[in-house]
């Protein structure tokens, strides 16, 4: 009897120390296990917010980018501006262009290009943009538009009211088909062109008309 109470001991004893033995690998197991859980919610948390921050970066810089393209064509346009009314009209001693025998380059096209070169050692790698020299193939309906109907931008402080756009835009397009309507162009600028860029001239001048006229 008392062999069978010391057996009977002995197992207990043998379980409580397996149960406790299986319980505290559990806990260990759950315990990695939360710490492995809680290291990949840190490491998910954490690529979640280097990806929202370099959306937002990213963001930021089509936007100076969008403001930099805006002002830009705001300083051509007036640019393109100036240099028709110094065409047609200039002042005494201001320039020689409404005088001299125009080049096709002379005359200002309404459109923009825009070379962009190479990656500039100088300026911390950024890519260079200069102005070239515009050819007859620049000359498009697109290229047009873009120039004369930009978009809204949020950098303009001018006011964009739908009918005030509406107005403005009119207004350029009239404008600029005067400018190079085929009787006018031809009288005040073809005829004052240099005879070997006669030709590029009137072509481009009628894409100009035919590109308002879409």
């Amino acid at each position: 009897m008392a062999v069978s109470l010391c057996c009977l001991n002995k197992t207990l004893l043998t379980q409580s120390y397996i149960r406790k033995k299986h319980g505290a690998e559990f806990q260990e197991q759950e315990r990695k296990k939360a710490e492995r859980t809680a290291r990949e919610t840190r490491a998910k948390t954490l690529r979640e917010e280097t990806r929202r921050l370099e959306r937002q970066e990213e963001e930021r810089r089509r936007q100076r980018r969008r403001e930099k393209e805006h002002r830009r064509c705001v300083e051509a346009r007036a640019t393109y501006e100036s240099k028709w009314k110094e065409l047609l009209d200039p002042s005494p001693g201001e320039s020689e262009i409404g005088t001299q025998p125009l080049r096709f380059q002379d005359i200002p096209w309404p459109v923009l290009a825009l070379d962009i070169g190479p990656p500039d050692r100088t300026n911390k790698g950024k890519a260079r943009a200069q102005e070239v020299d515009i050819t007859v193939g620049d000359i498009t309906v697109d290229a047009i538009s873009t120039f004369l109907l930009p978009e809204a931008s949020s950098s303009d402080d001018t006011p964009h009211d739908p009918d005030t756009i509406r107005k403005e835009r009119r207004n350029r397009l009239r404008e600029t088909m005067l400018r190079f309507h085929p009787d006018k162009f031809e009288g005040r600028i073809l005829r004052r062109g240099q005879e070997h860029d006669q030709e590029r001239v009137r072509e481009a001048g009628g894409r100009v008309t035919r590109a308002v006229g879409e």
